[in-house]
């Protein structure tokens, strides 16, 4: 099922223009119903770095490995952030699409 919302995601991306400040990436729906979107999201670092890996062959385990490589984390923590970080952004996706 993360897989798919990450799909979903990848295919959403369009939808959002980016912009960096300071250390966090702001993602601000501009495409469609995208652009009734009331909030713009805030990524951190490791959020950004996520973002920037997705796409739709993008898969859980890579982005764990993603987030393992780039951080001291191990992997159980890296894959829970995964899929905090998937669920939050599909929910705000298909929340307001």
């Amino acid at each position: 099922m993360s897989n798919t919302k990450i799909k979903e995601i990848a295919a959403s991306r369009s939808a959002f223009a980016t912009r960096v400040v300071g250390s966090e990436r702001l993602l601000v729906p501009v495409k469609g119903d995208m652009s009734e979107f009331n909030a713009m999201l805030t990524l951190n670092p490791s959020a950004t770095l996520l973002w920037d890996h997705i796409d739709q062959e993008t898969d859980v385990s890579t982005l764990t490995e993603v987030l393992v490589d780039n951080f001291e984390v191990n992997e159980e923590t890296a894959r829970k952030d995964v899929m905090d970080f998937i669920n939050v952004l599909h929910e705000h996706i298909t929340s307001n699409s």
